[in-house]
């Protein structure tokens, strides 16, 4: 038997094969059109995953579970996606109909953010607690206790993305507020601050502006100590609610930020948040990477399908 991994959010659609639920043996990437609906994406992550499956010479009816890392909200009770703000159309879709009519196995939905975060969590040894931020399209966060996710709510927590850090709400977010964190700490949003700060630079996309930070350009060097300060800022209030023994940073921006900056954010972070958490502090890039959504996801699908057949049995076993 194996399973398959899903991954919708951001600039990719990816399909991840394994056959333990956890090690990935194969994937295929491909780059989602900003202007894609959720039909679109949906169609694309199937056709890929019928191609990948075939081509392992596996049949559709070889699949125990899909676990599928989705770019937004999921309601865990539901099993079932809310809302993307990247991507319209998941909540109405029937998503979870449609890819069991080709695989007919239970398809369960986790948050992206936290699909990486399960993913990170089982690379790293004895930390028991470690609150995983994902700098990409948006701003993601989870945290990991004891290698599962804790959750608050069927909705999810850890919203870090959207904690205000902007005190002069110059940015509009995604979500309808201004002044978040995914507003300028984000790719898009480390954008927006350029343009802000340097119109006349003429700047494009995120890319630029690091290769210009990395090439010492001084106006883009003033740019990320400003991104450093507004990401301290939200990372101060993660340290202060949640006390987590590591704090790393995932998606490509995510990663840049760790190596380029892991001291200057570790003191920011330090200075703002609550005093006797601040020997607590670190910082540290993901290493699963882009294997981290898929991994996790199907990490999860392994776990909730055990869940249910123990379940199951249990019930099976009381009725005897």
């Amino acid at each position: 038997m194996a399973y398959l991994g899903f991954e919708s959010g951001g600039t990719k659609l990816v399909v991840s094969l394994s056959y333990d639920g956890a090690t990935i043996v194969d994937s295929r990437k491909i780059d989602r059109p900003l202007n894609n609906t959720a039909e679109q994406s949906l169609a694309t992550l199937l056709e890929t995953a019928l191609d990948l499956v075939k081509e392992h010479g596996l049949g559709e009816q070889s699949i125990q579970a899909i676990g599928f890392g989705f770019g937004g909200s999921v309601n865990s009770d539901l099993n079932k996606p809310l809302i993307c703000l990247h991507e319209e159309g998941w909540s109405e879709l029937g998503a979870a109909d449609q890819i069991r009519g080709h695989f007919r196995c239970p398809v369960y939905w986790i948050n992206d953010c936290e699909a990486a975060a399960l993913a990170e969590a089982s690379l790293v040894k004895q930390v028991s607690h470690m609150f995983y931020v994902t700098l990409g399209t948006g701003v993601g966060g989870a945290l990991v206790s004891n290698r599962r996710i804790f959750r608050t709510s069927a909705e999810g927590n850890s919203e870090v993305g959207h904690l205000l850090v902007d005190d002069d709400f110059h940015t509009p977010c995604p979500c309808g507020s201004s002044g978040c964190l995914e507003a300028v700490c984000s790719g898009p949003g480390l954008l927006r601050l350029a343009k802000r700060m340097f119109p006349e630079e003429g700047i494009i996309a995120p890319e630029q502006v690091t290769a210009s930070y990395l090439a010492g350009h001084p106006k883009f060097q003033e740019v990320m100590e400003k991104y450093i300060l507004y990401l301290a800022k939200g990372l101060a209030s993660v340290m202060t609610l949640y006390h987590p023994e590591r704090i790393v940073l995932g998606g490509g921006l995510g990663k840049f930020v760790a190596e380029q900056f892991q001291s200057r954010l570790e003191e920011g972070i330090r200075d703002k948040c609550y005093p006797p958490f601040r020997q607590s502090v670190s910082i540290h890039a993901w290493t699963a990477e882009e294997q981290a959504v898929g991994m996790g996801a199907m990490m999860y699908a392994r776990e909730q399908l055990g869940y249910e057949y123990s379940m199951t049995d249990r019930l099976k076993d009381n009725n005897e």
